[in-house]
């Protein structure tokens, strides 16, 4: 049987992730940050590991042993540079020297990001062999930790994930845009005109378990053709107007007022939730730093290389996913 290591698997893609491994046989250890995060995952029939990325004893057992490890474990929202590096970039590095240290090491399955590509260029979708400009420290802590995996490309099997916007089963990102149009209001803080990527999580795993099974892996900081990077995505970018009238539709409600909020509150609004953050230790969403990619223009990708490479395909188009969606808020009570 398959043994798959999912590093950060507490949280909603983790979740997902974990649920679809186990259906598909394979045996799951859940690598969790905190203790919290444990009780659904057991429900789950999964071994659960507590331990921080950078504590590489607790779980350097499992990762040379197992056949797939599905990194995904990072400062998602960073208030300061120096931990989005420690996390991001060192515990990356730990993850996959530790996984080189086996005598027939797994593949790893990095999921960076579409920020670590940088926005898009003269409205051209993003490619994997496109030079990279991040704009945001999570962004550029992701570029540097994939810059330490191609230096281990010659080690072990690697292959790099970078989705964008992120929607579905446990995502409380996109619960609030609900919340508001279900009043009416879809504030946008950017250009009407920027269009994004999204990805329900479904077909991001879809495409994680694809990438495990049939992706090429990475080979050097010098291979121009960057085989074995691969955006997952929806292949149809958006505007935030297109997505409100798409959430909108879902709730069966008219479309919303699109309220255009000025781009000094929005910094405001980003500059208090980084005060708070840093005061309860909790995580926030809208920061500075998330602030910095939204003035930076459209965000989305090109897919074919997924698609021709692994046969990527999402399941449904965004407007089926975007009432799955409501549905499954509906049922867990969130909306």
């Amino acid at each position: 049987m398959t043994l798959a290591l999912v590093t950060g698997a507490g949280g909603f893609v983790g979740r997902n992730l974990v649920a679809a491994l186990r259906a598909s046989g394979r045996e799951v250890v859940a690598m969790v940050h905190s203790p919290r995060s444990q009780s659904d995952l057991h429900d789950a029939g999964v071994q659960v590991l507590v331990s921080d990325i950078l504590d590489t004893d607790t779980y350097a057992a499992v990762a040379q042993r197992a056949d797939e490890v599905y990194h995904l474990a990072s400062v998602v929202a960073p208030r300061d540079a120096s931990r989005a590096y420690r996390v991001n970039v060192g515990g990356t590095r730990q993850l996959a020297e530790c996984i080189a240290a086996a005598e027939s090491p797994g593949r790893l399955i990095y999921v960076s990001s579409l920020s670590a590509s940088g926005p898009c260029q003269n409205d051209q979708p993003r490619r994997e062999t496109d030079a990279d400009d991040p704009v945001s420290i999570y962004g550029k802590s992701k570029l540097a930790a994939e810059a330490e995996l191609l230096k281990l490309a010659d080690r072990l099997p690697i292959s790099i994930v970078r989705p964008p916007g992120i929607f579905g089963p446990w995502d409380r990102n996109l619960l609030a845009m609900y919340e508001s149009i279900r009043w009416g209001i879809n504030a946008i803080g950017i250009s009407r005109d920027y269009r994004y990527s999204f990805v329900h999580v479904h077909d991001l795993v879809e495409g994680l378990v694809r990438v495990s099974e049939k992706g090429k892996r990475v080979r050097s900081a010098e291979d121009r053709d960057r085989d074995g990077f691969y955006f997952i995505s929806d292949p149809d970018p958006i505007s935030f107007v297109t997505l409100g009238n798409l959430i909108a539709d879902s709730l069966e409600r008219r479309k919303p007022f699109h309220l255009t909020v000025p781009s000094t509150i929005c910094s405001g609004v980003a500059f208090c939730s980084d005060m708070a953050s840093r005061v309860t230790g909790k995580r926030v969403y809208l920061n500075i730093d998330k602030m910095r990619e939204a003035r930076a223009g459209s965000w989305f990708c090109d897919v074919s290389r997924a698609e021709n490479e692994l046969d990527f395909r999402v399941a449904f188009d965004l407007s089926q996913r975007i009432a799955q969606t409501r549905q499954w808020y509906a049922e867990q009570g969130w909306l």
